[in-house]
């Protein structure tokens, strides 16, 4: 998987289940905020579809590996980020491999 726009998304799990998910890190924007830095990590799935999940601490993954990563996670909501496009926030994210 290279880096790329994401143009069409749908959401995926539900909203307040913990599950795991198979998702490639496409990018980490670090961001600064009132009470630091914080991450911002998109990951996408087999499917293209839209995954962010925000951290305080810097996770050290490799930024557009093509790996997929199996991880667990809580479904924290379905929103659409700024240009529109469908996006799962998740939150509690264990690695699992």
């Amino acid at each position: 998987m290279t880096k790329k726009e994401i143009k069409e998304s749908n959401y995926f799990g539900e909203v307040g289940k913990r599950s795991n998910f198979k998702l490639a890190i496409i990018r980490i924007i670090p961001l600064e905020g009132y009470y630091g830095m914080n991450y911002l990590h998109i990951f996408q799935d087999e499917k293209s579809n839209k995954a962010i999940w925000y951290a305080s601490k810097n996770s050290g993954l490799e930024e557009d590996s093509g790996n997929f990563l199996e991880l667990k996670g809580s479904v924290k909501k379905h929103d659409t980020d700024q240009n529109g496009i469908k996006q799962t926030t998740l939150t509690r994210i264990t690695f699992l491999n």
